[in-house]
């Protein structure tokens, strides 16, 4: 198994741990959006943060930075090797009308941006590194989004519909991924740059699961 080969199962792997935190805490989730006068975005923060604490994973002692809802170093075990893994995981909220992308930064992606917007090429330097060095070796970075989609109640609380979970390829993976401005998942983002606005981009979830399946997952 080559390089390449690796970091894609290690991701697989990092995701297969969020899905089944996030599934397992699915019921409980839906209970608490009902219940919350919070910001949808922040219910959505607690939910994420709940459900991997009450998966658990296998800690690595190492501090991790970055502008990510839940980050964590841990280890993942694969019959021929261990890896050392530095697991970002960031939350989403949004209506059912915006459930086909979702926004991101470049402080939260390793890869280049390749894309086409308003007919002109594209190619902004995620800055989020590929691995991150420690006293146990470099960890994999790895970059998980969990979206979820609500509807507001008429009095208070939000009715969960479903959860998407899905993942971003490393740097690594570029010519695989988005190896120029023709082929991707990407969509201009909701900012401005004529106005100076930070640049933020959107992922097209149904491209990226065209990728490969296994990287967009629907929970109900």
């Amino acid at each position: 198994m080559n390089n390449k080969q690796n970091i894609e199962e290690t991701e697989q792997a990092a995701m297969r741990l969020v899905v089944r935190a996030i599934k397992n805490f699915f019921p409980q989730a839906k209970g608490i959006f009902r219940q919350e006068t919070d910001l949808p975005q922040d219910v959505a923060e607690d939910c994420t943060a709940e459900a991997m604490q009450s998966l658990g994973a296998s800690n690595l002692r190492h501090r991790l930075f970055g502008k990510i809802d839940y980050k964590k170093a841990i280890w993942l075990f694969f019959p021929d090797r261990e890896q050392a893994v530095a697991l970002f995981v960031d939350s989403k909220a949004e209506k059912p009308e915006g459930a086909g992308t979702a926004t991101i930064q470049l402080t939260q992606t390793s890869l280049e941006v390749r894309m086409i917007r308003n007919g002109q090429a594209v190619n902004e330097q995620g800055l989020l590194p590929t691995k991150i060095s420690s006293p146990v070796g470099d960890l994999q970075v790895i970059t998980i989004f969990v979206k979820y989609v609500y509807i507001a109640l008429e009095h208070h609380g939000y009715d969960l519909k479903n959860i998407i979970v899905f993942c971003i390829p490393s740097g690594e993976l570029q010519a695989e991924y988005n190896p120029n401005e023709y082929k991707g998942f990407w969509r201009a983002g909701r900012n401005a740059p004529s106005r100076g606005e930070e640049f933020r981009v959107r992922v097209k979830l149904s491209e990226l699961k065209e990728f490969a399946d296994w990287r967009v997952v629907k929970i109900n």
